[in-house]
């Protein structure tokens, strides 16, 4: 395998591992902020819905667009996205906007993985597609698996994020969103 494809696969691993961190993180960080179930189960459905609903709008683009071009759109616009979202709550606070900001990097997560997956044949035309789906499948499920245990860890790093820690005060405000006061 050559550098050009250690480098596909690591960047594979990395785009689902930080995925699976945020989907694994937000409803955690939502409960220990609002001390609600049933926000966090909210912020899980609407985290993990628009993901599911843009399968078939992302593989439409895919079949029209150049890979490459989807890939780098997503992970720009994920990072406009992250700016916007930390923006938008060091000024107003809130869950509100940590959900958003999961649910829209989801449906650009999902073209973002897509894409690699039609490009497969053509990075690696001179080997067996058996061989790179099953390293593809290797590096998919080596971040799945390892986002939510990155999450653990990584959860008081975001509550201490503008004094969200435990017996701190909780911000207020954000999309409607209230958090119970701690």
């Amino acid at each position: 395998m050559t550098g050009k494809h250690t480098s596909f696969f690591t960047s594979l691993f990395l785009s689902r591992l930080a995925d699976q961190t945020l989907l694994f993180l937000v409803p955690l960080v939502v409960f220990q902020m609002t001390g609600s179930v049933a926000w966090s189960g909210a912020a899980f459905f609407f985290e993990t819905l628009p993901r599911f609903l843009a399968f078939p709008i992302c593989g439409i683009l895919c079949d029209r667009a150049s890979p490459l071009k989807l890939m780098g759109s997503s992970q720009l616009w994920r990072a406009v996205v992250c700016v916007v979202a930390v923006a938008g709550y060091m000024a107003t606070g809130g869950v509100g906007w940590l959900i958003g900001l999961a649910a829209t990097c989801g449906v650009l997560t999902t073209q973002d993985l897509m894409a690699r997956e039609v490009m497969l044949p053509q990075v690696f035309k001179d080997q067996r597609f058996e061989r790179i789906a099953a390293n593809t499948q290797i590096a998919d499920q080596l971040g799945t698996v390892l986002g939510p245990l990155l999450a653990a860890p990584a959860r008081p790093l975001v509550l201490g994020i503008r004094g969200c820690g435990h017996g701190a005060p909780v911000p207020r405000g954000g999309w409607g969103l209230r958090p119970v006061e701690a």
